[in-house]
């Protein structure tokens, strides 16, 4: 049981690092590969046919006014071709705003305006590296939690059975 536990706080620490540096691995060729693009394409780089000229106007046009209202720079538009409403936003340096084609197509102006200012508003809070380091420090954490229970004298299967024992007297 141990070595599980072991094994699973390896695994959620590798994850939170790979996931921190998920964008400069995306640019080497060799490990491009482990990150497939999740169909993002830079805004220019999408045809006619996918997207109307119209939604990238209407996209372009509002990510470029609220970013100057919120005194940022405007960030790199990209979009999805997927057809859910789908919407995020990533970068440490560059910020990266990310819509579907879902959202562009069926969203009224005044959604897909708030929908950015959602959007262009965790830039400046960093809550893309708040997110990142957070998840580092729980992955570590548990880690250490491991560490500190590895030479305990109790059973490894008690501790966790007095959690499953406790919520089914409380219940």
């Amino acid at each position: 049981m141990k070595w599980i536990l072991v094994f699973l706080a390896i695994w959620n620490l590798a994850g939170a690092l790979l996931r921190t540096f998920r964008i400069l691995l995306e640019r080497f060729p060799l490990t491009r590969r482990l990150y497939p693009g999740r169909d993002l394409r830079a805004l220019d780089g999408i045809s006619d046919q996918d997207l109307s000229a119209a939604a990238k106007a209407r996209y372009l046009a509002s990510a470029r006014e609220l970013s100057q209202k919120a005194s940022i720079p405007a960030p790199e538009l990209f979009c999805s071709l997927n057809n859910a409403m789908l919407a995020g936003t990533r970068g440490w340096r560059r910020h990266e705003l990310h819509l579907s084609r879902g959202i562009l197509n069926h969203a009224s102006d005044e959604e897909l305006r708030a929908i950015l200012a959602h959007e262009i508003g965790t830039h400046p809070l960093r809550h893309f590296a708040a997110l990142r380091l957070a998840e580092i420090l729980a992955a570590l954490a548990y880690a250490r939690v491991v560490i500190a229970l590895w030479d305990t004298g109790l059973p490894w299967y008690g501790i966790w059975g007095c959690g499953a024992c406790s919520i089914s007297l409380s219940l």
